[in-house]
């Protein structure tokens, strides 16, 4: 009968592979061996032998050999392995399985994906977790130049499988790569993610009327909001030309979560405004004004005041609406669903009415701000006409 193999070592291991090779044990030369690996699998405890091509089986394997290449292992993942041994392959004279050694594969190397949310100010890296589980950890590196010896920058280690650069330069190329390690710390080879290349600012904005309000020479302009993350504001132009892109000038700018602005023109008869609004990001990178379509409203333009009275239209009174803002006692700004027409907004603190430019301000009309920052235990409520 053989003695009981001692502890085996573990080399070569990579995040699918490990060389095993039986410790000195006095064992003869014909003694066969089973290679039991013992690992946790989504909770689970797995018992698994070894064949003779490195593969799994769920029953014992005896082979006459000293060390045994394993195939087909899950990265990062710990494994414990014992050798027993027997006189022939059928397990004849088997002893007890020897002490465990364990070990640690390596992490999977991160499969490449495209990027996303390419903007002027910032993009984002991703790549697959390729069945590694939620130890791994991953460091980018990224830089504009593509032999990455000049102006990199690395990552700290962190788990998720993206990565966003929020200070990118606009109309630039960068080039990144990710590596992964486990939970010994051991690092996997780089995978190149490609080449991004931010653009010069925000896209143009899309979706822009002009309305004539029918009063004061007033002009509704509204838009939809770009979808860019790092718009900080927009915009509003003016024009008498639709083709003189250089007289366009600004007449106003709203925060980026106002997308409208009502102009009040100068008192001219027999001209026909024109309007562009741009996006402006958080690097103060504006879209293009040559690119942007300009928009006009003549329905009304012959007419240099209002020409007859107008009535309420139930569906444009509003009551009781909650104007979004943080409420954390420091932030003072708060934003209404629509535009609202002039000394019509009512503010409501606490249920009770606060009095126009004593207690809140009215900044543009869709917005305005109180003198007190309220905290998250009042309550703030609006009535309004919107246009």
């Amino acid at each position: 009968m053989p003695f009981t193999p001692t502890a085996s070592s573990i080399s070569g291991v990579t995040a699918t592979q490990a060389l095993i090779t039986k410790g000195v044990d006095g064992n003869p030369g014909s003694t066969y061996y089973s290679f039991q690996l013992t690992y946790n699998v989504n909770l689970s405890t797995e018992i698994n032998y070894l064949k003779a091509d490195g593969t799994f089986s769920p029953i014992p394997v005896w082979l006459n050999v000293s060390s045994l290449l394993a195939n087909s292992l899950i990265p990062n993942t710990l494994f414990s392995v014992r050798l027993a041994a027997a006189n022939d392959a059928f397990g004849a004279g088997a002893t007890a399985y020897g002490p465990p050694t364990t070990f640690t594969t390596a992490a999977a190397q991160p499969l490449f994906q495209p990027y996303r949310n390419i903007y002027s100010t910032t993009w984002t890296a991703t790549w697959l977790p390729n069945f590694n589980d939620d130890t791994t950890e991953y460091s980018v590196v990224y830089s504009t130049d593509p032999s990455f010896v000049f102006n990199v920058v690395t990552s700290p280690w962190f788990i998720n499988t993206s990565f966003t650069v929020n200070d990118a330069l606009p109309n630039t190329i960068y080039y990144s790569k990710v590596q992964a390690r486990n939970s010994v710390l051991a690092t996997t080879p780089f995978t190149t993610l490609g080449a991004v290349t931010t653009p010069f600012g925000p896209a143009q904005v899309q979706g822009t009327r002009s309305t004539n309000l029918l009063a004061n020479r007033g002009f509704l302009i509204t838009w939809s909001a770009n979808v860019e993350p790092n718009i900080a504001y927009y915009r509003v132009y003016r024009s008498s030309s639709p083709t003189d892109n250089s007289s366009f000038y600004i007449i106003g700018t709203t925060p980026n979560n106002v997308t409208s602005f009502v102009d009040n023109v100068p008192y001219t008869t027999g001209i026909t405004w024109y309007y562009k609004v741009t996006a402006l990001d958080t690097g103060n990178n504006e879209g293009s004004l040559d690119l942007t379509s300009p928009v006009q409203d003549m329905t009304f333009s012959q007419f240099v005041e209002q020409p007859f009275p107008t009535q309420i239209e139930v569906g444009d009174l509003v009551n009781g609406e909650i104007p979004s803002g943080a409420m954390d006692g420091v932030n003072m700004v708060y934003t209404t669903a629509n535009p609202f027409k002039t000394s019509t907004l009512c503010v409501y603190f606490n249920g009770v009415k606060l009095m126009a430019g004593v207690d809140y301000f009215v900044n543009i009309p869709q917005q305005f701000t109180l003198v007190s920052a309220p905290v998250s235990t009042d309550f703030i409520r609006v009535d309004y006409l919107k246009y």
